[in-house]
C-alpha cells in the first residue's frame, strides 16, 4: 500500500511540474484586429518577454525591448495562469493586468491607463472627474516556435 501511495505522489508531482511549465519556450505573435500592428512575446522561465529588433553594428538582434535599460533579472514580466487565461504586465496604479490572453480563442486584450491631455484634461478637472482613461486593444494571436519568430523579425524592414 505504501508503494502505491509513493507511486501516486511521484506521478502527481511530475504532472504538476509539467503542467506549470506548459507555456514555457513558446512564442506568441499577435495582430491587432483593426490595424496591421503586431506584437511578439516569448514565454520562458515563467516570464513573458516583449520582443523587438535591436541593431548592433548593423546586425539585427531579436531581444526584449528593455534589455538595454534594465538588469537581466528585471527583464520580462512574470505571468499567472487562471483557468484558460494568462495574465501579465501589472499596472502600478491600480494593480490590474495590462495583458489578458484567452488560451481557447487565442485573443489578447491589452489595456492601458493613460493620462488625458488638453481639453479632455481641463474638462475632467472642471467636472472633478478622473484625469485618466482606459485604452483597449484586441489582438488575434498564433503560438509560434522560436524559428518562426526569427522568420517574422528578419522579414521585417
Amino acid at each position: 500500500m505504501q508503494k502505491n501511495k509513493s507511486l501516486i505522489l511521484v506521478a502527481l508531482l511530475l504532472f504538476l511540474s509539467f503542467n506549470a511549465k506548459s507555456f514555457d519556450k513558446k512564442g506568441l505573435h499577435c495582430i491587432e484586429n483593426n490595424t496591421n500592428y503586431d506584437i511578439v512575446f516569448y514565454f520562458n522561465h515563467k516570464k513573458v518577454f516583449y520582443l523587438d529588433i535591436h541593431y548592433e553594428d548593423g546586425v539585427k538582434i531579436i531581444n526584449d525591448q528593455f534589455t538595454y535599460y534594465k538588469k537581466y533579472e528585471e527583464v520580462g514580466s512574470p505571468f499567472i495562469k487562471k483557468g484558460h487565461n494568462i495574465y501579465w504586465g501589472v499596472n502600478p496604479w491600480n494593480k490590474s493586468y495590462t495583458y489578458n490572453l484567452d488560451l481557447n480563442k487565442l485573443k489578447l486584450v491589452q489595456k492601458f491607463i493613460l493620462l488625458k491631455k488638453g481639453i479632455s484634461k481641463l474638462k475632467a478637472n472642471l467636472l472633478n472627474k478622473s484625469e485618466y482613461f482606459v485604452e483597449v486593444k484586441i489582438f488575434t494571436c498564433k503560438i509560434l516556435s522560436w524559428n518562426e519568430i526569427e522568420i517574422i523579425f528578419y522579414n521585417k524592414n
